[in-house]
């Protein structure tokens, strides 16, 4: 047997909680994070008889070089892109792509930093320190090494100077940023009236023998006596109503499930302890419960 009973009072409110992810360059690809060098390269692909592209520079991952560079410059650096400034890409570039799923809505302005060693003792730190998504080197005078596009996850290093060189494959790198991921919060409101839900489907609680529950309820009780009187005489079972009678008989609320129009358990909760129902006045038992949708 099932109770139900029509929720009336139902709050749902956005909130967007912040995950910190850090990597350092040997562990990228096991979260999805793509490595890419990207180069401009004129011409057109050299083809064997077959069609099949032949000689021409490529990643580790097989993306070509050339495509790479073509894809970053065409969707950040075009005349079309207007948040760039004065920021360009160069003849070389590497593009770092945070998968969506380690970010969701956006990554944190505020949390991106990435640092690798030149090889020569000299430590670059890589940050937005404008909050603009224009990156430059914190050790190196703020020297524009390059551009994060938070919405996508992409992150640019464009070559210029001695960034050159430096930064490649090869390079051992940390990174770290916090994703942010939008929420919801749900509140249902369950309210039980005194004449509602008067009863208990704990099986147990009229079970024992007949004589021994009535003594409880009916005979002269002290404090030895009541709700856990009751459990104390399960042994057999107890089909009898006047359980339901006693004047001071009140279930306890453990569970409360929560179902969709055509009775589908969609969520349960669990109170950490069980609260004796009201007889006196109608009590509103509140449900939160956070989801993505």
């Amino acid at each position: 047997m099932k109770l139900f009973k029509k929720v009336s009072k139902y709050n749902k409110t956005p909130f967007f909680i912040n995950k910190q992810w850090s990597f350092i360059s040997s562990s990228a690809s096991s979260y999805g994070i793509q490595i890419s060098k990207g180069q401009l390269i004129t011409g057109s692909f050299e083809r064997n008889d077959d069609g099949d592209i032949i000689n021409e520079i490529s990643n580790s991952d097989g993306t070509f070089y050339r495509t790479i560079y073509s894809f970053v410059n065409k969707k950040y650096y075009s005349d079309e892109y207007s948040n760039l400034d004065s920021c360009s890409i160069h003849d070389e570039c590497w593009y770092i792509g945070i998968p969506n799923r380690l970010f969701d809505i956006k990554i944190r302005p505020d949390t991106f930093w990435l640092e690798y060693d030149t090889g020569s003792g000299n430590l670059c730190n890589i940050r937005d320190i404008s909050g603009s998504g224009v990156l430059v080197d914190y050790n190196n005078n703020n020297e524009y090494v390059g551009n994060i596009f938070y919405d996508e996850g992409d992150i640019i290093i464009t070559n210029t100077g001695s960034y050159q060189t430096e930064f490649s494959s090869t390079a051992s790198f940390s990174c770290s940023f916090k994703g942010s991921k939008l929420l919801y919060e749900n509140i249902i409101n369950c309210e039980v009236n005194t004449n509602e839900f008067n009863w208990s489907l704990n099986s147990s609680l009229c079970s024992g023998s007949a004589d021994a529950i009535q003594e409880v309820f009916a005979g002269s009780r002290d404090t030895s006596y009541g709700f856990v009187s009751v459990i104390k005489y399960s042994s057999g079972s107890y089909s009898g109503s006047s359980i339901y009678e006693t004047k001071d008989w009140s279930p306890y609320i453990t569970t409360i499930g929560l179902y969709n129009d055509d009775t589908e358990l969609l969520a349960i909760a669990k109170y950490s302890h069980p609260i004796k129902k009201s007889k006196h006045f109608p009590v509103t038992y509140v449900v939160s419960f956070d989801t993505d949708l």
